[in-house]
């Protein structure tokens, strides 16, 4: 909201001191020279403005209660501050664990340009990896570290903090940073250039990244400011408050060849994925690779040595409406498939060079197989979450150090340190103590709920567990009647033959046994002198030959073992 500077006092004092003629003279007519006392002006303040001024004048005197920090947060939300409404809020809900107030935080996307400083700068290291090709390992690398998610989740140890940017006024990037209901630590980042799309995911030990590149001619925006710098100011601000719109997800938007990678870093797994998606399923020809893992590995090590891993590649393909064009099972095996899942059906997709492996998707009871349409969660794609988009105001353009301009008095800001674990200030001449760190940590109002939501050790991919690495079709059942399917990355291969193949291992079996008296042949050249050497050393008293002797094998492979040859040998005592 722009304020308007409008009316001033010295209108009103104007009329008070036009021009004072004091003809008070000494008699001789002399002019007295005018005096005229220069009023300053001083801006009015909107009703809401106001609002806002004594709410943060009782937040700083620390007279706030609850329903204050509701009040404040709500005024923040009217004047279009979204990202004060927000901290605002989280602060409260630390406080008082108001559920309403983390209902509300949930749903509020901040716009990154009214952001601190160190936000806005973690965002755009992501978005320039996510954008130059060559930059990609380093967007893996980015969002698998810690402090990528401290930053981006600073406060909360529960819920979630959504970002965005547009250019142009389309959307441009966006990042979804918090925990699961599990309070398993997540990060989901969009960036939607104009010729090519990404989604880059990192939950619990599973990372994934999906590239769509656009294959239609002319697709690039002729207005796209593509390869220019994001952080170009925005138009001029109107006087009046920039309405809030809705900016819905497109998912249809993502057409074009994708290539999609899924690493899990508790397993050593990885699944790379190629293919055709248009207007949200997958058409044509479609490849999976598969790579089993030999146990875990840190994401960095992992992700840079995945292409040269030995794969199990699979083949499928897909019609224009997403359906599977691949033969599916017979009834038998569809339940063998099935056996220890909650699905109800499934639907192979594609089969390995031998057609005896495949990859399904389980669907539920509530899900048609014959309707079942593939999308791009069977690659990991998520859509991106709906958001309210707002321009930012220059009034709430952010400091360095993340402050806005609301309520400052305009007064020096006092430098403060700490050193020596003491938190000092400087009164222009001199450092003084104000107390020590740890003790006055103590005394935080907000240190009780770090302390009861302890989740440090959650959401490291190196070695550990968690995510998506349970057996089975986790994550991969259709709820709701979703035709498209949730897919969350892990795939169900199938261990059974297809019907053709299936009498092959029992021939295989049946073969060995008429020939059960053939395996003497096969040992004899070993097994049949090692059995008449070991009465020799029992003899070794005796001083006599051993006619048809085959001691001569248990030299140690001796060129004269034959079993069939008779040597006569004279047992001297230097030969024993």
């Amino acid at each position: 909201m722009k304020r308007k500077a409008t009316k001033f006092m010295a209108l009103a004092i104007s009329t008070v001191l036009v021009i004072s003629l004091t003809a008070c003279g000494d008699g001789n007519g002399g002019e007295v020279e005018d005096v005229v006392t220069p009023v300053e002006a001083q801006p009015m303040l909107s009703e809401l403005e106001l609002e806002i001024l004594n709410l943060e004048t009782k937040y700083n005197k620390g007279e706030f209660t609850g329903a204050d920090y509701l009040a404040l947060a709500d005024a923040y939300s009217r004047a279009g501050d979204i990202r004060k409404q927000r901290d605002m809020l989280e602060q409260d809900y630390r406080l008082y664990e108001d559920a309403d107030a983390f209902s509300t935080l949930q749903g509020l996307s901040v716009n990154l340009e009214e952001e601190t400083e160190e936000i806005r700068s973690r965002a755009q290291e992501m978005l320039n990896d996510l954008e130059l090709p060559e930059y990609l390992d380093e967007s893996v690398n980015l969002i698998d570290s810690g402090d990528w998610f401290s930053t981006m989740m600073p406060k909360l140890k529960e819920g979630q903090r959504s970002y965005y940017l547009e250019r142009d006024a389309q959307p441009l990037f966006y990042a979804q940073v918090g925990y699961t209901g599990e309070g398993q630590r997540f990060s989901k980042v969009w960036y939607t250039g104009s010729e090519t799309k990404r989604f880059l995911s990192q939950e619990g030990t599973i990372i994934r990244l999906v590239t769509v590149t656009s294959t239609v001619a002319g697709a690039e925006d002729p207005t796209s400011t593509a390869g220019t710098d994001t952080t170009a100011e925005t138009a001029d601000i109107q006087d009046t408050a920039t309405p809030r719109a809705a900016t819905p997800a497109d998912m249809g938007a993502w057409n074009g060849t994708f290539e999609s990678w899924s690493v899990d870093c508790a397993t050593g797994s990885i699944t790379h994925e190629q293919g055709t998606m248009q207007k949200g399923v997958l058409t044509g020809d479609y490849t999976c690779d598969v790579h089993a893992g030999e146990g875990g590995l840190d994401a960095f090590s992992l992700w840079n040595n995945r292409e040269g891993m030995e794969y199990i590649t699979y083949t499928g393909s897909f019609d224009s409406e997403g359906k599977a064009l691949v033969e599916q099972p017979s009834e038998e095996i569809r339940k063998k498939l099935l056996e220890g899942t909650d699905d109800t059906d499934l639907i192979l997709y594609a089969y390995d060079a031998t057609g005896e492996n495949c990859l399904w998707q389980g669907t539920g009871a509530e899900t048609s197989v014959a309707d079942y349409r593939f999308g791009g969660e069977l690659i990991g794609l998520e859509t991106r979450p709906e958001y309210t988009s707002y321009e930012v105001p220059e009034t709430m353009a952010t400091d360095d150090d993340g402050t806005g301009s609301t309520g400052e008095t305009g007064t020096e800001k006092p430098q403060i340190r700490i050193f020596d674990g003491e938190i000092q200030w400087f009164d222009g001449k001199y450092w003084v103590s104000a107390g020590n760190v740890k003790e006055m940590a103590k005394q935080d109002p907000f240190a009780a709920y770090e302390e009861n939501h302890d989740t440090a050790a959650l959401g490291d991919t190196a070695g550990t567990t968690g995510g998506d690495t349970t057996d089975g079709n986790a994550g991969q059942s259709i709820t709701g009647g979703n035709t498209t399917g949730t897919a969350g990355g892990n795939k169900n291969s199938g261990t059974i033959q297809k019907p053709a193949a299936t009498p092959k291992p029992m021939t295989k079996p049946s073969t060995p046994k008429p020939g059960t008296t053939k395996p003497s042949a096969t040992p004899a050249p070993t097994a049949t002198p090692v059995p008449a050497a070991t009465p020799a050393p029992a003899q070794s008293n005796d001083n006599s030959s051993s006619g048809g002797s085959s001691d001569s094998g248990s030299t140690g492979g001796d060129s004269g073992s034959s079993g069939g040859s008779d040597v006569d040998m004279e047992w001297t005592p230097d030969l024993l």
